[in-house]
């Protein structure tokens, strides 16, 4: 009993000795200053972000706010200001993982949200889904119907990107009725502004879908929102002005489109009447309008402008430009029977296409670096902060071996914690990386599609002409082809590559390198260098990376499938083969990564359904 009696107060004092000597928020947010605020770092987070992240750094070593927050402070930074959404999504989810976030309804609500729309941005649209169905039912329980309706809007959008338009439309109005209550007669300017984004939204998938009238029939209630936007106090100088310039230039389009030019040209004057449409950012909106009404040298007068504009700024190399202003010059040369201009710009969108697939690769690479030091970094604090404990233990109870076998203990705990938490971020960072592939090879197939367009714009340029193009020989035109798809060794790899991965060729367990010359015409001197100057690596080793990220994705969307059976479908049935291969490639094996990404979703389930 005396025993007994000396550890239970032994370990009473050693948690007393460590909650003195730990600082609390409220004891060091007196010596700080007014910069280290939420406030002025979500006011810097665009402008300057590495200071914005610097500070936040400050105030971590500081303990001026809880752990969740920060996180959150660093997620807003990233996306806002630095545009790296992938690293603004590992912070977010870090954030929601918190034991801290249960404690505030509000919090993980909005952090909900921002994953949403991070997970929208970044292309998986099946994760936005799932978070913005758990986000529905945390808002429907905290009675927060503003964030409901932006939520059922996400559900919307995920499902339009998903090709499931009939369901995109359902969950829209669901938003738009769920936000029409909340809005009322208000005149707090953000919550009608948000419904009249609804409704944008709703115009815009009915013009993609070219169903006009339906969009049409939405203006009447769209002005109405604008007419009640127009005397909400502290509104922003010229958002009215720029809302209805953009709704302006859309009917415009629409009613020229759906064969009534006479409204359309009454739009397009209202449109011309608005401060905005003499802005830069105005000047785009007259494109669709013009070319549609066949006024094409109007039309290329003012997009040489925005093109100047976009050079003078030093960086064409963006999706804006290259689809929608260079894209829509073609269209206007072609409408003017120009098609040597015409071709001429397709070749320039597909070199600057090109240029901007291989600048991605770059930014994702160095976006997942920084992930990665990132976690180094915060491996560090943690040893650094395990230290400094240990150290402040060991100058009290120094010669208490009871205490040394409890910071053996607690470091085994933690240890524990460290794998578990380092398996949770490489699950995150692993489907992160999936879905930059898939992006990535979508880029791909859009721009072999561009190149198919360039060549038929240049057919059709030597058909008009009057080039007559000679049949050569079987043998030699294979020669020739040969020839030039050596010559051109990224567009005959990105051909292999598109076949492989379309016709899932790397499922089969005997597909060799002789089964895609046979389907791709590669040289067999040319073979292993192909793969090992623009895939980084040997044939073998793509095929089993290929194999190895669908085996991932099995593993997350089928739990109850064998890792056996996802072995064997994936292309490698050898058991013990494939254990080695996941665990090289991930750093973990195939059932710590189906746990670790169980164990993160039952957190989540948990924090919605078990505490709210």
């Amino acid at each position: 009993m005396n025993n007994l009696y000396r550890t239970v107060l032994f370990m009473w004092l050693v948690v007393m000795t460590s909650l003195m000597g730990t600082p609390s928020y409220a004891e060091n947010n007196s010596s700080l200053d007014s910069i280290h605020t939420k406030e002025y770092i979500e006011k810097i987070s665009i402008t300057e972000p590495h200071r914005a992240l610097k500070l936040i750094d400050e105030m971590e070593t500081h303990r001026q706010l809880p752990q969740f927050r920060l996180d959150k402070l660093r997620s807003i930074v990233y996306q806002n200001g630095l545009n790296m959404f992938r690293m603004a999504l590992t912070y977010s989810l870090k954030a929601y993982r918190n034991d801290s976030v249960r404690r505030h309804p509000d919090e993980a609500l909005a952090l909900l949200e921002l994953i949403t729309d991070q997970y929208n941005v970044t292309g998986n649209y099946t994760e936005s889904t799932r978070l913005a169905v758990e986000g529905i039912e945390l808002a429907k329980q905290t009675g927060n119907k503003r964030s409901e309706a932006n939520l059922l809007l996400y559900l919307g959008i995920n499902k339009w990107f998903m090709g499931l338009k009939d369901e995109a439309d359902e969950y829209v109005e669901q938003a738009i009725q769920m936000q029409e209550q909340v809005v009322g007669e208000s005149r707090e300017w953000g919550l009608v502004d948000d419904l009249i984004y609804i409704y944008g939204m709703k115009i815009t998938f009915a013009i993609e879908d070219k169903k006009y009238q339906k969009a049409i029939d939405l203006l009447p209630r769209y002005e109405k929102l604008m007419e009640q936007l127009s005397v909400c106090p502290d509104l922003p100088d010229g958002i009215c002005d720029m809302r209805w310039a953009s709704a302006y230039a859309s009917y415009a389009y629409i009613f020229v489109t759906n064969g009534q030019p006479d409204k359309a040209a009454e739009f397009y004057r209202k449109f011309e009447e608005t401060d905005y449409a003499s802005t830069d950012d105005g000047n785009q909106m007259r494109f669709d309008y013009l070319i549609a009404t066949g006024r094409y040298r109007e039309a290329l007068k003012h997009i040489y402008h925005d093109n100047q504009l976009y050079q003078a700024q030093g960086d064409t190399i963006n999706y804006i430009y290259i689809e929608q202003n260079l894209g829509q010059e073609a269209q206007a040369y072609t409408g003017l029977g120009d098609y040597q201009s015409a071709a001429r710009v397709y070749r320039q969108m597909y070199v600057l296409s090109d240029s901007l697939r291989i600048r991605e690769k770059q930014n994702g690479v160095l976006e997942f670096a920084t992930i990665y030091e990132t976690k180094e970094k915060e491996v560090q604090l943690m040893q650094q902060a395990s230290q400094l404990r240990n150290s402040r233990m060991m100058q009290v109870f120094s010669a208490c071996i009871i205490g040394l076998l409890g910071i053996l203990l607690w470091r085994n705990i933690r240890h524990t914690r460290i794998v578990k938490t380092k398996n949770e971020a490489m699950v995150g960072t692993i489907e992160n990386l999936l879905g930059y592939k898939d992006e990535l090879f979508r880029r791909k197939e859009e721009n072999l599609m561009l190149k198919e367009q360039l060549q038929a714009a240049e057919d059709e340029l030597q058909k008009r002409e009057g080039v007559e193009v000679a049949l050569a020989e079987e043998e030699n035109s294979v020669e020739e082809e040969n020839n030039e798809t050596i010559a051109n060794g990224q567009a005959l790899f990105d051909k292999a590559e598109r076949e492989i991965i379309n016709h899932r060729l790397y499922l089969q367990p005997n597909f060799s390198r002789a089964e895609l010359m046979k389907r791709v015409r590669i040289p067999k001197n040319k073979f292993a260098l192909l793969f090992k100057q623009y895939a980084n690596t040997g044939f073998l080793q793509y095929i089993n990376n290929l194999r190895l990220e669908y085996a991932a994705r099995m593993l997350k969307e089928h739990p109850e499938y064998a890792v056996e059976a996802i072995a064997g479908e994936c292309g490698i049935p050898n058991k013990q083969t494939f254990y080695r291969l996941f665990l090289e490639q991930y750093g973990m094996t195939p059932a710590e990564y189906r746990m670790s990404k169980k164990q993160a979703e039952n957190e989540i389930n948990e924090r919605i359904f078990g505490t709210f």
